[in-house]
């Protein structure tokens, strides 16, 4: 089921970072859609996790689908994802929402050769921590302290999206309620890797 892009809460996007989206809200399947099943690492050193397993389209009222263009895009229905960052919280927070994969080729991730690293342009969680909307951004275009990430395509059904430890990303701020007027908050590490495997 894609995601129509119109959320506050939380989105990764690979290739495209749309900002201030609003209410979050889902769109019937089409028939070309293609459900994954989206696994984060999970290392004890990732600043983005899972709330515990993966996230099964379909499952706990989560939408997980390459959509007809070639994107991915993730509503977590009754799930979370774990935050890990200095920057927010001395300790994880957990936040849900939606998230897109997107990269710049013809046909998306379903267009990628298997085994090529796709350099990614932009990356960007968006998420609500209580009063508090946060942008983590991998946008190198916009913000040239920050880095790029890879998409890469194990075969024909898997795919890695993956930021190492090195890589750099900028966190922004603004209300949830109202208008959102961005501030900087810092630059961090973000380190995470996440799986997609056709169901």
């Amino acid at each position: 089921m894609r995601i129509q892009r119109t959320t506050l809460q939380l989105m990764v996007i690979v290739g495209l970072v749309v900002l201030g989206w609003g209410a979050q809200t889902a769109v019937a399947a089409k028939p070309c859609d293609v459900p994954v099943t989206a696994s984060f690492r999970d290392d004890g050193a990732d600043s983005v996790r899972s709330d515990g397993g993966e996230y099964i389209d379909g499952r706990d009222r989560v939408n997980s689908d390459i959509a007809c263009d070639g994107d991915y895009y993730f509503l977590s229905g009754t799930r979370t994802l774990v935050f890990d960052l200095a920057l927010i919280s001395s300790s994880p927070v957990n936040a849900g929402g939606n998230f897109a994969v997107e990269v710049g080729l013809d046909g998306g991730l379903l267009g990628m050769s298997n085994d090529q690293p796709v350099q990614t342009t932009k990356v960007q969680f968006n998420f609500v921590v209580g009063p508090t909307r946060y942008f983590l951004a991998f946008w190198q275009d916009r913000y040239p302290d920050t880095h790029d990430i890879n998409v890469t395509r194990l075969d024909n059904n898997t795919w890695v999206v993956e930021a190492p430890s090195t890589a750099t990303a900028k966190l922004l701020s603004c209300s949830a309620k109202g208008k959102c007027n961005q501030v900087e908050v810092g630059n961090t590490a973000a380190p995470f890797k996440l799986t997609l495997v056709r169901q």
